[in-house]
């Protein structure tokens, strides 16, 4: 039971917290500092999670996936109650009536730190539909969970990442073409302007070379950016119509948290592994992580070199890759480290000078030391695949 029940974390997470955003916004952020912390603590403080089980039942983890669509909405609903005047929908009696509380009285004046407030929680919460979604979309020949992916996307700002991510991304891991791959002595705040603004670009192109030929108007309907777009833009309506300014400033916020999270998720998986345009994707350009809370809270995403060696694979069955750069304190306690980008790189840099000598061959080493060159860091110069190629 335990094995079903591992991944179910933010099905369960969320609606609580969501519930906490009604109840107390200014509090709010608190519960995803506690979840952060609870994460690290489980991830330093307990073994490693390396265990591949056998389902029987393996329609109960895809459950996971669909019910996150009515979580996340949830969430969304909670903050468009905070920003709305008055009692939107009748939520605040229908709690009042059932716990004795005074929402009613309140809901007309949640403060402008409240609105922050819900809107970063929310945000943290929503950061997960790209977990999710990324599983989903990836299922490119069935066009329900497609569907249901792109929205999940949508509804976090990024339905974009359903095409840079399956069909660039995989395709241009670890060379110079992906913009989600992070460069040596990048830091994270400039590596979140360059991929989100890259992937939009690299999935714009991947469109207009599906439909070249077509006239510029089918073009246009047909692109998937544009139709992304399309389906962020009928929720910033919804906010606005039923908040105004206060409920769209709550949702870009919880936007930005959200890519900025996500982004980091993107930093840490790929940071300065290099590799040739055209060579294949093996398990050494990603970093992986076998910490336990990483591994479950996360399903499995932190199995990545797997996952780009088989991105067919579903997320319960992926597998612990030995040989591959570790990140060993988590996802969550990685992401925060390379928040402060000097202790980032003081932690990655020895890593990925053993990386260049002892797993990259021969052509890695040579872009290895180009990369090390072009970072202008210190921590990056004088390495062994840099000292190679200067011999010759």
């Amino acid at each position: 039971m335990y094995h079903y029940l591992k991944h179910s974390f933010f099905v369960v997470t969320i609606p609580i917290v969501a519930i906490l955003v009604v109840v107390a916004p200014d509090w709010a952020f608190v519960a995803p500092l506690a979840i952060a912390a609870f994460h690290i603590l489980i991830d330093i403080g307990t073994p490693r999670e390396t265990s591949v089980p056998s389902y029987r039942m393996p329609g109960a983890l895809d459950a996971y996936l669909y019910l996150h669509v009515m979580v996340s909405l949830l969430s969304l609903g909670a903050l468009l109650w905070v920003a709305a005047p008055g009692d939107l929908w009748g939520v605040g009696q229908w709690l009042d009536r059932r716990f004795n509380l005074d929402l009613v009285g309140t809901s007309d004046h949640a403060s402008w730190s409240a609105l922050v407030a819900a809107g970063l929680t929310v945000g943290f919460l929503i950061s997960t539909n790209t977990l999710v979604g990324h599983e989903l979309v990836h299922r490119t020949t069935d066009r329900f969970a497609m569907f249901t992916g792109r929205w999940l996307l949508a509804l976090a700002g990024d339905a974009q990442f359903s095409i840079s991510h399956v069909y660039g991304h995989h395709v241009n891991v670890g060379t110079p073409q992906d913009p989600a791959t992070a460069r040596r002595g990048e830091n994270l705040y400039a590596f979140v302007l360059r991929s989100t603004l890259g992937q939009y670009r690299e999935a714009w192109e991947i469109e207009q070379r599906k439909l070249r030929g077509r006239s510029w108007l089918s073009r246009l309907l047909a692109n998937k950016v544009v139709s992304g777009i399309a389906m962020t833009a009928i929720v910033v309506v919804g906010f606005y119509a039923y908040t105004g300014t206060r409920g769209l400033v709550a949702y870009a916020l919880a936007l930005i948290l959200a890519k900025v999270l996500f982004e980091g998720v993107n930093y840490i998986e790929h940071y300065g592994l290099v590799r040739a345009p055209g060579t294949r994707v093996e398990p050494r350009h990603s970093w992986d992580c076998s910490t336990r809370a990483a591994s479950n809270i996360l399903m499995n995403l932190t199995r990545h070199s797997h996952h780009h060696a088989d991105a067919r694979v579903k997320y319960w069955a992926l597998k612990p890759v030995d040989g591959t750069l570790d990140l060993p304190y988590g996802y969550f306690g990685h992401i925060i480290m390379a928040m402060i980008p000097p202790l980032w790189h003081r932690f990655a840099a020895p890593r990925l000078a053993e990386w260049d000598d002892k797993t990259a061959n021969p052509g890695e080493r040579e872009l290895a030391a180009q990369a090390n060159r072009q970072s202008r860091h210190r921590l990056f110069a004088g390495t062994k695949a840099q000292a190679v190629v200067e011999d010759h």
